[in-house]
Order: C-alpha cells, then structure tokens, then sequence
C-alpha cells in the first residue's frame, strides 16, 4: 500500500492458506481515497497528516494521486540500507506517514520512534528522560544509562586518579564501575593481579623514587604522573606475580615427607621393641613360676 491510486477508492486481497480449501477476502480502504469520497467535506488533500503538501497528493473524482518521480522515496530512509520509513510507514510526496498501531504512537521524520518498545523504569518509558528510538533509548542532555534513569554527572565517580573512566578495564553505570574483564575488582576496576599491566605502567616512576642524576624535564613530569605512587608507595602491595622457585619447593616437599617417613619408622620399631621386651618378661616369669611346682 504505497500509492494512493485507487480508482473508486477501494482494493482488495485474498488469502488462501496452504493446505485447506479455504480463501479470505480482505476489503482494503485506503484513507486518502476515503477522504476523497466524503461528500461532506472538502477533497483538497487525501492524508489527514497536516506537513503533506497538497500540491502534492490531490483528490480528483473519488481518485488519489500523486508524482512519484518527483519525490522518490530515498528522502524517506534514516540511512540508505534502512528500509522506507523504518518499516513503520509509507513514503507519500517524500515523506513519511506512519503506522497507526494498537501498541502505541510511531513518529518522527522516518517513523523512527515510538513510545512502546524502549526499557522502563519505574513505570517511565526511558524513566522520562529521553526518547524511545528504534527499541533504545535516546537520553535526554544530562542523563545517561539505558533506561536514561542516570544523570551523566554519576560518570564522575568512576574516574580513577590518572582520568581513566574504570581504569580502562570496565563501564561506569549509575556512578558505579561494572568490570568488563573478570580479572578485574576494586573501585575503578584497578586490581588485576595476573593482568601484567601494573608493574610496566609504573615501571618509568621508579626512577622517582630516586631522583639522582634526572634532568629537570624528568623531575617535573615524576611531579604530575607519579605523584600519587610517591603519596602511598609504603602502601602499595605488588600486583606483579612473581615465577615461582620450582626447585625450592621441591627440596622442601622432599625434606617434609622424608621426615614423616623417618618418624614414622621410629615410631614402628619403639613397638616392635616393646612388644619384643613384654614378651620375653613374660616367659621368663613363666619359667620361674613352673620350677617352684617341681620342688
């Protein structure tokens, strides 16, 4: 339905499912052509849309039309691999004229926006801070988040002492830091241990920390880069793993477990001893008992 060039005003279309041996028969009415037939009104225009040109679309006997060569339908794509009008509309003299949908008002230039399909928060189509286009929200200046439900000056808490919105490692939301890298946590997603990227980001201020034979170009940028690793150097706690003495550790598990096994031994013979010792303590007595009777 993208012309309105219907003579009588009036179209219809079948609809046959396949597999059963029955038809529908749609009757179409095309609104501009409805206008036209209105005998009690005017037939200037064929579009109830007030930005129509009427040089444009006319009514001419109970008939609609209009020059689609002079308005091609181009001018009513948001972008050039975008259908006309968003798929939400019909292109009409150049410009769009949207679908009217039970679910809610479809509007703007390319019928690019609706109120219906957008997250809500709090009840609030884009919590009443922004637009709904094309299923996201369009946030209003000042807010942010994807319910618009933020103001952007939250953004402000998830800088890090070098400027680095999450340290690089995350997205702010609502003035909260939401790690990107599971490796991350803290704060500003700033600890991350098997990240490697610590140790090589401080590595140029250690020179800082001894200030001898630095030029004076140095010195000042140690003044503004690493100031807050002078402030808290006896604080901070490495983040670089160090490779692991495989040898020592071995030597250790070795004298551990020989140790155990020694002890171990000791413990067996003591009661081998013992029992050794009772049972000869035993027949001798026995000996003893038995040489009384005979006398």
């Amino acid at each position: 339905m993208k012309k309105c060039d219907v003579t009588g005003g009036k179209n219809y279309a079948k609809i046959k499912p396949i597999g059963f041996n029955e038809t529908t028969k749609i009757h179409i009415h095309r609104r501009c052509s409805c206008q036209c037939e209105d005998h009690r009104g005017p037939k200037g225009k064929c579009e109830d849309e007030t930005f129509l040109d009427s040089k444009c679309l006319q009514c001419d006997e109970s008939k609609c039309h209009f020059d689609e060569d002079s308005f091609p339908s181009e001018s009513c794509r948001l972008h050039k691999d975008q259908p006309v009008c968003s798929g939400r509309g019909v292109c009409i003299c150049g410009k769009c004229v949207c679908h009217k949908i039970k679910l809610g008002k479809v509007y703007g230039k390319y019928c690019e926006k609706d109120d219906f399909s957008c997250p809500y928060h709090h009840g609030n189509l884009c919590a009443g801070h922004g637009e709904c286009e094309a299923g996201r929200c369009q946030c209003f200046s000042g807010w942010e988040g994807d319910r618009c439900q933020c103001p952007s000056a939250s953004s402000q808490h998830c800088v890090n002492s070098k400027g680095q919105v999450c340290s690089g490692r995350g997205t702010c939301v609502c003035g909260r830091c939401e790690c990107t890298d599971p490796r991350s946590i803290g704060r500003f997603c700033e600890h991350c241990p098997t990240c490697h990227t610590a140790c090589s980001e401080n590595w140029n201020c250690m020179q800082c920390l001894h200030p001898h034979n630095l030029s004076q170009a140095i010195l000042d940028q140690c003044k503004t880069s690493c100031a807050l690793m002078d402030q808290h150097y006896g604080h901070q706690t490495s983040e670089c793993l160090s490779s692991p003495s495989y040898l020592r550790i071995f030597f250790i598990i070795f004298i551990v477990t020989f140790l155990i096994g020694l002890l171990k031994v000791l413990i067996i013979r003591q009661a081998i001893l013992q029992w050794n010792s009772n049972k000869i303590k035993s027949s001798s007595d026995y000996r003893v008992s038995a040489s009384k009777k005979v006398r």
